[in-house]
């Protein structure tokens, strides 16, 4: 966003909708960005927050940052460096307490994931199905997180289908804390009849139709399709 301001505008209006944790997104200039983390937690003293740097901080950069999340009680710190920078995020995850997670995308075979966590980058494993090895590989990072005794936070931010298809996988263990909806959630629900939306105690339930469980608008589909394949034997 464009300023502090668009920033506080959208948690306090995200706050008013029943949500209870926000993962904030900034410019990836780490004292600027700590200024707009401390104004929000200056505002919202009792309210969830993590920080989510896209991988866009050096080293030096990132560790000024995590200094600052510890003091503000942040959640965790998300994405501080790229992925692959496992030495980093080592030498990160020594020198603070607060939690460490990777962004989830770059690193996504299981073997590959188990070998880092011979001496853990991170303080929690995440990745995602959407555009890696699916819901199985899915499942089996997610027990390889909790064999290692590790919390397994998937990426659940998207169009509802893939939404939906994380929230199934997460529903199934018990080493999963949050749900993650981008907000606003409307922009993300085209061609669907049944989106995942936020209950008023704050959580979500997983579709329960067959399948994923979402039900889908034909319609629409049919209506914005750019092409269209009919497969036959």
């Amino acid at each position: 966003m464009d300023t502090a301001e668009d920033y506080l505008a959208v948690v306090a209006r995200a706050r008013e909708d029943g949500l209870t944790a926000v993962k904030v997104h900034a410019w990836g200039e780490p004292e600027r960005d700590i200024a707009l983390l401390e104004r929000l937690r200056a505002e919202h003293p009792d309210l969830t927050f993590m920080h989510d740097a896209e991988g866009v901080y050096d080293r030096r950069g990132a560790l000024r940052v995590a200094r600052a999340l510890e003091s503000l009680s942040f959640r965790w710190f998300e994405a501080p460096l790229p992925d692959f920078d496992l030495e980093g995020y080592r030498d990160l995850r020594r020198r603070v307490d607060i939690p460490v997670l990777p962004a989830g995308y770059a690193m996504w075979d299981p073997m590959q994931i188990a070998d880092a966590l011979r001496d853990p980058p991170w303080s929690a494993v995440r990745s995602e199905a959407s555009c890696t090895l699916g819901i199985t590989a899915l499942c089996q990072i997610a027990a390889l997180a909790r064999t290692f005794g590790m919390d397994f936070e998937p990426v659940s931010y998207g169009h509802t289908l893939c939404q939906a298809a994380h929230l199934h996988v997460m529903l199934a263990f018990d080493n999963v804390s949050y749900f993650e909806l981008p907000y606003p959630v409307e922009p993300w629900e085209y061609g669907i009849l049944d989106p995942i939306r936020l209950a008023a105690d704050g959580t979500v339930a997983a579709p329960d139709g067959p399948g994923l469980g979402v039900d889908l608008d034909w319609y629409w589909i049919d209506g914005h399709a750019f092409a269209k394949a009919s497969l036959a034997r």
